[in-house]
């Protein structure tokens, strides 16, 4: 069909209508999927509607019943084991309102870090904040203990060939993070733990004899924190390096 046989009103009409067609097909062609896809999405709301009028109660697995059964099983065993060796170790644990119990505990340990063949340099309160900002009260260490133990310091030192040892009095924290094992100890027991810090001199199997000896305790001893120092002396040959060590243990 020649299109220059028609005049120029009669082939605007034939463009307009051809640009019609064109249009109105690939409209036809984008509206398709999307009107097959805005009538899932109402049929799936009209589905939903249904279900919320009429609410059903899911029904019970029937996959795996006894290995759940035997994992609770499991499960309370081992709670019931754990609530035991918590109560075990409760019982282990020093009265904190026995000033005297606790005083016979620092004794044995001077005693079994002297017996470890560790040199006792220092001695103190470690004291900790709770989150409230409040401390335990300081353990009271009677006169007459602190005479044996500073009397057995002095022997200890003199036969190390040293006549001073350092002594201070307490040592006082900030509180520690959440978490960690002494804020546990302070701000999670019914009854806090007090802490005490002792540096020692002597060697490494010194120090971990005397950490092995802290098991044999009738009472709870536990260490929460252990810095060990190599000593500036340069040992001869042959012999182990001395060490500095200082311990922060929970009576």
């Amino acid at each position: 069909m020649a299109i220059e046989k028609f005049s120029t009103r009669e082939q605007f009409l034939i463009f307009l209508v051809a640009a019609t067609l064109i249009l109105g097909g690939y409209s036809l062609f984008r509206f398709v999927p999307y009107n097959k896809k805005i009538g899932e999405q109402k049929a799936a709301l009209v589905a939903n509607q249904e279900k919320m009028k009429s609410p059903s109660i899911l029904e019970e697995p029937v996959d795996d019943i006894e290995k759940l059964k035997n994992q609770i099983t499991t499960l309370d065993k081992e709670l019931v084991e754990a609530n035991v060796a918590f109560e075990k170790a409760e019982k282990n644990l020093a009265p904190v309102e026995s000033q005297i119990q606790i005083q016979e505990i620092l004794v044995k340990i001077s005693e079994a870090a002297r017996a470890a063949g560790l040199e006792v340099v220092g001695n103190n309160q470690y004291v900790i904040n709770k989150k409230d900002g409040s401390s335990l009260k300081p353990v009271k260490i009677s006169k007459r203990l602190q005479k044996l133990a500073r009397r057995a310091a002095k022997k200890s030192a003199r036969a190390a060939g040293t006549y001073k040892v350092e002594v201070q009095k307490e040592v006082k924290l900030s509180e520690p993070k959440e978490g960690e094992l002494t804020y546990k100890l302070v701000n999670n027991l019914k009854t806090p733990r007090p802490f005490q810090q002792y540096s020692f001199k002597g060697r490494y199997f010194d120090v971990l004899n005397f950490v092995n000896a802290l098991q044999n305790f009738d009472r709870q001893v536990t260490v929460i924190k252990i810095d060990i120092f190599a000593s500036n002396q340069t040992p001869m040959p042959g012999v182990p390096q001395p060490i500095t060590a200082t311990l922060i243990l929970a009576l």
